[in-house]
């Protein structure tokens, strides 16, 4: 549509735009939402970082078959028996 910017419709169709110009990129809220719950909860603990991205993907309607922080921390415990 000629008569909108193309912020205003991305912004419609659940995007946040680069630039109020012309954007190069756009970002999905549901993205931004992911990011601020991690910088909210931002913590060392790999635990409370899988459980945020666990509640994230959840959240968008996606049920996962396994726990993440699972699956991370028996990688994490591989990588240092490694090391």
């Amino acid at each position: 549509c000629i008569c909108c910017s193309s912020p205003v419709i991305l912004t419609s169709r659940g995007l946040f735009s680069s630039s109020p110009m012309t954007p190069s990129i756009a970002i999905d809220f549901r993205v931004l939402e992911l990011v601020k719950k991690l910088f909210v909860w931002m913590t060392p603990n790999t635990t409370v970082w899988c459980k945020t991205l666990e509640s994230f993907f959840n959240l968008q309607g996606y049920k996962l078959q396994s726990k993440v922080y699972k699956k991370i921390g028996s990688n994490l415990s591989a990588d240092s028996s490694i090391a």
